[in-house]
């Protein structure tokens, strides 16, 4: 009976954990659903579009689906915009994927709200605007718009950020 109780313990917690990762996700898939349609739809007319996507797009998207409590967005320890800084409980999310672990992450911020990340891993499309080989055009608008960009030079696979989300936990 002693060794039963640590044992559903564990097991509700993990329960819990996977409730509010699934929770998370389901915050989120809107959100990342209509920002890769934006960003392939741009890519489909060119990388500087993609690029004047995530300048102008990505930020309205976010905006739009933080409502009701809700606030979300994207973030990397190696930004290109730095509007998109994380915020502070974030930050130690993103040293657990720099070091490899790359699950989805659910945190409680307080009694009231959750926060949820999961990882932004770079896709063969993402290089025309993240990889080591930019084409000029890609360089200079990211010279002219983003002139202390750190978001290139990645290979596909790569972690590059997260999307991170607040939630109220009613």
């Amino acid at each position: 009976m002693r060794t039963l109780i640590p044992l559903l313990s564990i097991t509700l917690l993990l329960c819990s954990a996977a409730e509010a990762n699934e929770a998370g996700q389901q915050w989120l898939a809107p959100f990342k659903s209509d920002l890769k349609q934006a960003l392939m739809a741009g890519l489909a007319q060119g990388p500087e579009h993609a690029l004047s996507v995530c300048r102008s797009q990505a930020p309205e998207l976010a905006r739009r689906y933080s409502v009701d409590g809700v606030r979300m967005g994207r973030s990397s320890d190696k930004l290109r915009n730095p509007q998109n800084a994380p915020p502070e409980w974030v930050i130690p999310v993103m040293q657990q994927y720099r070091s490899g672990d790359l699950a989805p992450v659910t945190v409680a911020l307080n009694p009231e709200r959750m926060g949820y990340v999961e990882p932004i891993m770079i896709a063969p499309p993402c290089l025309q605007c993240h990889g080591t080989h930019l084409s000029p055009s890609i360089e200079q608008a990211l010279a002219e718009h983003y002139p202390e960009d750190q978001a290139t030079g990645y290979q596909p696979g790569q972690w590059r950020g997260v999307f991170w989300l607040e939630y109220p936990t009613e």
